[in-house]
């Protein structure tokens, strides 16, 4: 019994990492549906999408231009949530970027 408890002890870290993980997954997979035009909520509380050995929800509040996900996930008997506060923003990230063949000059160099 006592090396049943010790072996517990030590699965314990790597399934609270592997709880980690999904939680990163899920919430990787709502940025990657509010870049599609999405709300970025993923699966239902009462219905959570399986990532590996787990599963999660992602929940969204928006607030302006502010988007809150929280990635709740469970794998292996234990739970995880991560929150992600992202900016909502219609800016090119080309906005300051230069381009040029055989160099780039800018004004304010000159």
């Amino acid at each position: 019994m006592m090396v049943y408890a010790d072996n517990r002890e030590h699965m314990a870290p790597d399934a609270s990492m592997r709880a980690f993980y999904v939680a990163e997954a899920g919430l990787n997979h709502a940025i990657a549906e509010l870049r599609s035009g999405g709300d970025g909520a993923i699966g239902p509380t009462n219905s959570p999408v399986s990532f590996g050995n787990g599963s999660c929800h992602v929940l969204s509040a928006t607030d302006g231009n502010q988007v809150t996900l929280v990635s709740v996930a469970q794998a292996s008997g234990v739970v995880r949530a991560i929150e992600g506060a992202l900016s909502l923003t219609t800016e090119s990230p080309y906005q300051e970027a230069a381009f040029g063949g055989d160099g780039v000059l800018s004004e304010d160099a000159q």
